[in-house]
């Protein structure tokens, strides 16, 4: 079941500089209507004064109500203005909050994965995907190699992603964290990485598929077995994420034990 993440006042003061950044504070959103048979509900909700006697809360992942600006109970800043939604308090910044997002849902396939883990990948690849001339810029900057059409349709439509509850090690104790092979549209995801990631905050963790995903999504649509290239991108893909994003202090790409992705 989605939980709703709520935006501190602060948090919305501080990020006024962008509507865009407004949108995605914190772990980023899904997009509209990725998962439509999902119930939403209020998690930790923020309550804030708006008129006398009148609490608001300020939600940023769409409710899905008909219309969606209309008064609820919820300020749905992740697709109303604040001008717009009537349960908004008054005292928001000038220009918090946004228009409804036009990015179609992303539609790529999740099998055998928890609620929290499809969540996690339909929202990595709805960001990257709604952000796609800004991420590929990013990621061609930083390796020099041109993505092309492929990554992007793996992201957006035509991947299956199977969650592999259990871990894939060999005799010595190495595991593997996700498999892919060329000019095939289906990736694992393994228990290691699940593990590693397990009490990762929500912007942690979304940076963690971020960067596995780019990894995995590079093998299956490239025609040869291209590690370093992958490796590459996986790592802008983690930068990439961490900045638009930023979550905890100290959490990196290739850290375990809780410091990281556990990521090589």
């Amino acid at each position: 079941m989605f939980h709703i993440t709520v935006f501190a006042l602060g948090a919305i003061i501080a990020s006024n500089a962008s509507a865009h950044q407004v949108i995605n504070a914190e772990a980023g959103r899904v997009g509209p209507g990725s998962t439509p048979a999902v119930n939403y509900r209020m998690h930790k909700a923020i309550e804030l004064p708006n008129k006398p006697g009148h609490l608001n809360r300020l939600a940023a992942v769409d409710t899905q109500d008909k219309p969606r600006c209309a008064a609820d109970g919820v300020c749905n800043l992740a697709v109303c203005s604040a001008t717009q939604d009537p349960d908004c308090p008054n005292d928001l910044p000038p220009g918090a909050g946004a228009e409804p997002a036009t990015t179609a849902a992303v539609s790529l396939e999740t099998v055998d994965c928890t609620s929290t883990q499809s969540v996690d990948i339909l929202a990595v690849a709805w960001n990257l995907v709604d952000d796609w001339t800004n991420f590929e810029r990013t990621i061609e900057s930083a390796t020099g190699s041109n993505l092309g059409n492929c990554i992007r349709s793996r992201f957006r439509d035509n991947a299956r992603v199977i969650c592999e509850q259990q871990t894939n090690c060999n005799n010595k104790g190495r595991c593997v964290l996700g498999r892919s092979s060329p000019l095939n549209k289906t990736t694992r995801i393994f228990g290691t990485f699940f593990n590693n990631i397990a009490n990762a905050a929500a912007p942690d963790r979304r940076a963690c598929y971020a960067a596995l995903l780019m990894h995995e999504f590079s093998h299956s649509c490239d025609r040869v077995f291209e590690q370093p290239r992958a490796e590459a991108r996986e790592t802008a893909a983690f930068t990439y994420w961490r900045t638009r994003f930023p979550g905890t202090s100290g959490w990196t790409r290739t850290g375990t034990n809780g410091t990281g992705c556990g990521l090589d």
